[in-house]
């Protein structure tokens, strides 16, 4: 080989071990990222369920207004109107139109959402509507109310 061949093929030998250690790097990134997006997984409070006066699939309507369209009943009696205002639905994490299972308490003058019994976390929860969350909210409900 001739001076200038050799010199002519460093820099072709640097590119492509730039390009290799380049494409291994991203490889090695694409395969951190999907160990890392495990699904979340989400179970019902029971005690909350049980405790609720009553228990809807809603599809929220108004996040300002805090209203709520009542499209089915899993227990409880069903209200007199569909569309219900739930003062404390700022408490909990909803997207305008998605459906929710909601636990709610209803003292005959406003509707809330249940919130847990645990003190440590007192917060109000309600549920994406799945079909495997359904069956967990119809496991819990199979269980009786729990009365206060």
């Amino acid at each position: 080989m001739t001076d200038q061949s050799q010199q002519d093929a460093a820099p072709r030998k640097s590119k492509l071990l730039f390009i290799c250690t380049a494409l291994a790097l991203v490889v090695w990134m694409s395969i951190l990222a999907g160990f890392t997006q495990v699904p979340r997984l989400i179970v019902v409070n029971q005690v909350q369920v049980r405790r609720a006066d009553l228990v809807v699939t809603a599809r929220v309507e108004d996040t300002q207004k805090k209203l709520v369209d009542i499209t089915k009943v899993w227990s409880g009696k069903q209200p007199e109107q569909t569309s219900v205002e739930v003062p404390n639905l700022d408490e909990v994490s909803v997207k305008v139109g998605e459906e929710y299972l909601i636990p709610l308490w209803n003292d005959g003058r406003i509707v809330k959402v249940q919130k847990r019994r645990d003190p440590t976390e007192n917060q109000p929860d309600v549920y994406p509507n799945t079909e495997e969350l359904r069956e967990q909210v119809l496991e819990a409900l199979a269980k009786g109310r729990i009365r206060e």
